[in-house]
C-alpha cells in the first residue's frame, strides 16, 4: 500500500494524506493473487459497485500498460477515485474548441449546398415530390409540384402554400420539400 501511496503521488509526496483513503479503498476492492478474490467480495458475497462506477470521471487517467504490478494497480485506481476538476475544465474547453472548429469547417465545405430559403409571402416556389423517393418507378414521375404560391411560413419553418388560382392546400410543406421556381 505504500508503494502504491508514493507512486500515486509522483513527484509531490506532501499529497500523501489525502491518498491515504483512496489506497485503502483500492485494496480491499482489488483481486488478491492467493485468493482469486477482492477483500471485499470475500467479506460480503458481492462485487464491490464502486464509485468511479456510479458518478467518478475515470476518463482523466493515463493509459493502462499491460500487465500491472498490485502497487501500480492501487496507484491507477487511486488516480480515477481523485477528483481531477483542473484537468476536467481543460478537457472541456478543448472539446469546446474542437467543436466550434468542426463547425467553422462543415460550413465553409457545405456553403454552396446549405440554403435557408425565407419564401415571402406571394412568391413562386416549387414542392419536392417526396412521396416517389422510395418507388421504383421514380425515374418517370415529376420530382416537383408547381409552380405553386407562399401564402405564409409558420414558427416552425413549414410553408402554407396555395396553387395558381388560389386554392389553399390543407396540408403544411416542410421547408426543405420547398425550392425556388
Amino acid at each position: 500500500v505504500r508503494e502504491a501511496i508514493v507512486k500515486a503521488c509522483g513527484n509531490d509526496i506532501n499529497r500523501w494524506p489525502e491518498l491515504v483513503p483512496f489506497a485503502f479503498w483500492s485494496e480491499r476492492v482489488s483481486i488478491q493473487r492467493s485468493t482469486g478474490f477482492s477483500p471485499y467480495y470475500i467479506a460480503h458475497g458481492i462485487h464491490p459497485t464502486l464509485p468511479m462506477d456510479l458518478v467518478q470521471r475515470t476518463l482523466l487517467v493515463p493509459p493502462i500498460n499491460l500487465p500491472l504490478s498490485v502497487p501500480d494497480l492501487l496507484a491507477y485506481r487511486i488516480q480515477q477515485l481523485e477528483n481531477r476538476e483542473e484537468e476536467l475544465h481543460t478537457l472541456q474547453n478543448e472539446v469546446y474548441q474542437a467543436r466550434l472548429r468542426y463547425a467553422a469547417q462543415f460550413l465553409r465545405n457545405h456553403e454552396t449546398t446549405i440554403h435557408d430559403y425565407d419564401f415571402q409571402p406571394g412568391q413562386l416556389v416549387l414542392v419536392r415530390n417526396t412521396r416517389i423517393e422510395n418507388d421504383l418507378g421514380r425515374k418517370t414521375k415529376a420530382r416537383y409540384f408547381g409552380p405553386l404560391i407562399v401564402v405564409h411560413r409558420n414558427a416552425g419553418g413549414s410553408y402554407i402554400i396555395a396553387d395558381l388560382d388560389g386554392s389553399i392546400l390543407r396540408v403544411r410543406i416542410a421547408a426543405f420539400r420547398v425550392i425556388p421556381f
